[in-house]
């Protein structure tokens, strides 16, 4: 992924550049704000302060959230609409939910994870001469830490969604396996701990079916394919 567009730093004159920085920093700061909101559940909040491609793609999010939620519809409803916030949560989650420095290190784009971080300056209180961490400020940053407080965090969220969506549908179903097939595939790389879950939930619950039964042989999850369908094995 990708940080939002921002304002270009033009070259014409110096009396432009001010100006365009200034608007891009506000931008950026406003970005932060947004994201910091959806993870505090405040989506609909947060929706003016995205940069104008988010805003849409943060309305699809919400809907998608409310729909899945609201008991009053219908299982399949619900499923579907929670297994498509966690499709949304996977493909923009740093976007719409990462975090400025770790553990998602959205100021890089996500391509790094290294810098300064509260839990570093927390070690090193007491040998900082400058700036120096208060104990409140370190109380405060744990508070607000992410949940879970893992790299790209934000997988982790789309992949508790499928997880709600596919408790919504019955055994041995082809959606059923689709959805764990799926979500699974998003932590198995990174996280095979975590992907196990959804990994055992597959063959338990969807064995009769053509990606339970491929999961069940190669004893791990099926590659598939845009259909959604298992590639040979």
């Amino acid at each position: 992924t990708t940080n939002a567009p921002t304002a270009a730093i033009t070259e014409d004159s110096e009396s432009s550049d001010t100006p365009v920085l200034l608007e891009t920093h506000a931008q950026q700061i406003r970005h932060l704000l947004a994201r910091r909101l959806v993870r505090e559940n405040r989506g609909r909040e947060a929706q003016p302060y995205f940069p104008t491609d988010y805003q849409p793609r943060c309305a699809e999010l919400m809907t998608a959230l409310d729909t899945g939620w609201n008991e009053t519809n219908s299982a399949e409803q619900r499923a579907t609409a929670l297994f498509t916030a966690a499709k949304i949560a996977r493909a923009d989650g740093m976007e719409l939910l990462g975090t400025e420095l770790g553990p998602d290190w959205f100021i890089y784009g996500g391509n790094f994870d290294w810098g300064l971080t509260w839990e570093r300056r927390g070690e090193n209180r007491s040998s900082d001469k400058i700036n120096r961490m208060t104990e409140a400020e370190l109380q405060r940053a744990a508070r607000h830490s992410p949940d879970p407080d893992q790299r790209f965090h934000y997988r982790y969220h789309a992949a508790a969604l499928a997880w709600e969506a596919a408790k919504l549908l019955p055994n041995n179903s082809e959606e059923t396996a689709r959805v764990l097939c799926t979500a699974g595939t998003w932590l198995k790389n990174r996280d095979p701990e975590a992907a196990d879950v959804f990994y055992k939930a597959l063959v338990r619950r969807c064995r009769q079916t053509t990606i339970g039964a491929q999961a069940d042989r190669m004893r791990w999850f099926p590659v598939l394919d845009e259909q959604g369908q298992p590639k040979p094995y």
